[in-house]
This record gives C-alpha cells, sequence and structure tokens, in this order.
C-alpha cells in the first residue's frame, strides 16, 4: 500500500490525500477494543464523520461547543451527584491512561465517559476546534475542562510536513460523534 518496497523514484504518485503511515502504535499501548479512540485530529474525526454518514445514510458530525455543553446539562453532569470517580477517568484514578470505555456509572441520558477519559473535539463558535470534558491525565473534569489546539500537540511527528490527520502529542484528545436528525423507524 505504501510502496515502501519500491525506491521513492518508482514509487506512484498520489494524488489523493489519506492519513499517513503511523510512525507509533495508534492506541499507545493503552489498548484498542473497547477503548476511546485517541490521538486524532479535528480533520481526522471530520473524515471519519464524512465516512459514517456516507456509509449509513445519515448525518454525523463533531458536536459544538453549545451542543456539548446541552448534552452535560441533559445527562446531569453540570453538578453531578455521584462522585466524580465513579463517572469519570481522570488523574485521580485513571493512573496515566486511558481506559475501557463504558466501566463509569452511566450518566442520566444513558452515556459513559463524557467527561474524562479522553476530552472531546468540539466546534467553537469561531469555528476552530477546541476539546472539552477533560481527560484521564486532567486534575479536574467537567464543564470548565476546555483546551484550544495548539501546534504543541503534533510537536514530535517526525514528518513534514505535520500529519494533518493524526497527534503525536496529544493521546488525551478523543471524540464523540453528533448524529443529525431523528432516529430511523423500527420498521
Amino acid at each position: 500500500m505504501f510502496q515502501l518496497d519500491k525506491p521513492h523514484s518508482e514509487r506512484q504518485t498520489v494524488t489523493e490525500t489519506r492519513p499517513t503511515k503511523p510512525y507509533t502504535l495508534a492506541d499507545r499501548g493503552y489498548g484498542h477494543n473497547g477503548y476511546p479512540a485517541l490521538s486524532m485530529s479535528l480533520k481526522g474525526a471530520d473524515a471519519f464523520c464524512t465516512w459514517l454518514s456516507e456509509k449509513t445514510g445519515r448525518t454525523y458530525r463533531v458536536p459544538t461547543e453549545a451542543e456539548f455543553d446541552h448534552l452535560l446539562e441533559r445527562a446531569g453532569l453540570v453538578e453531578p451527584e455521584a462522585p466524580l470517580t465513579e463517572i469519570a477517568w481522570f488523574k485521580e484514578n485513571a493512573k496515566a491512561k486511558t481506559r475501557p470505555v463504558g466501566k463509569r456509572t452511566a450518566d442520566a441520558l444513558g452515556l459513559h465517559d463524557v467527561l474524562g477519559n479522553v476530552a472531546e473535539w468540539c466546534v467553537a463558535p469561531d469555528g476552530k476546534g477546541v476539546v472539552r470534558g477533560g481527560s484521564f491525565r486532567d486534575q479536574t473534569v467537567g464543564r470548565e475542562s476546555r483546551q484550544e489546539y495548539t501546534p504543541d500537540w503534533n510537536a514530535t511527528d517526525p514528518q513534514l510536513p505535520k500529519s494533518p490527520w493524526w497527534l503525536a502529542d496529544a493521546d488525551f484528545v478523543g471524540f464523540r460523534v453528533l448524529c443529525e436528525g431523528p432516529a430511523p423507524s423500527k420498521q
């Protein structure tokens, strides 16, 4: 696929962009079956949503910050009744790594890991990507947990130009998808 067996001069020119070949384990050794997707750029998350939309015929996308805040309110996570250690993975209980999804108590909507484990991509009002909710490495997680993208999240990427798909130094970044419109009928 990557034609690494051929000298550079014999490789075909690719006119279509695609994710670059990973240079480290995509799961960072945390685990992949049942674990959150991580280290993906907003561009990568958007591309996944486009693929999923084409596959299913429904529209999927990364939520806006306002939608993320609304989710926290509906899920009862603005001021949760349960202790954070029961509903989220963060610095106090995650032991410096992501954890399998769904191992903490579900929120009022039946969702898991909305707070903690990995911070989730959202689209800010200015159209830029931010991550919300906090992650396994944060001391606190919640509505106030918000980080804007910084090039430091890809500083050690050895490729030139740096990958627009993966974040070499952001194993704490993941994403959740939003599906637009009502669920299809059971028929």
